[in-house]
């Protein structure tokens, strides 16, 4: 069961609040949940300077967008080196027998059937690129409301009887 509210508290909050420290960092040091911290903060009429949280959600932002731009890079390098060995030659190894006999060839190029694999892996990767590359294009605004939209849609759903 929670810890009653107290006038105490509503003391240390307004202390931590003069002191410079943040929303998050209050409830940290008085082992309160955010939203209960909040509740108080509001009714105390505390607010927070947001833009401390701005540009740390902007830096994030970046950050994970170059993240992106390197995993899009070496998704495409792959892709590349996948299509490029479609023509090149192939070792096999082949195991049997009760002896557990090892046979090694080498063709001059994969079969057929390999051949259909490592296009099929070098397209999945350059899909994957290209989705990288859409989603950092339009922001991923489009996706991210369509996942929201999407998330709604089926939690009405679950309620509705």
């Amino acid at each position: 069961m929670p810890t009653p509210w107290t006038p105490q508290d509503d003391e240390q909050v307004q202390r931590l609040y003069a002191s410079g420290a943040s929303l998050r960092g209050i409830a940290t040091a008085m082992g309160r949940s955010l939203s209960t911290v909040q509740r108080a903060a509001n009714r105390l009429s505390l607010t927070f300077d947001r833009a401390q949280t701005r540009a740390a959600t902007a830096a994030k932002t970046a950050d994970n967008r170059a993240r992106r731009a390197e995993l899009e890079q070496l998704l495409l390098e792959n892709a590349l080196h996948l299509a490029q060995r479609v023509r090149q030659p192939m070792a096999y190894v082949d195991h049997g027998g009760a002896d557990f006999h090892r046979v090694d060839w080498e063709l001059d190029e994969p079969t057929p059937a390999d051949q259909a694999k490592l296009m099929q892996a070098a397209g999945a990767g350059v899909e994957r690129a290209m989705k990288i590359a859409e989603f950092d294009g339009n922001g991923g605004e489009a996706e991210g409301k369509s996942l929201i939209t999407g998330l709604v849609d089926a939690l009405r759903e679950r309620v509705q009887p």
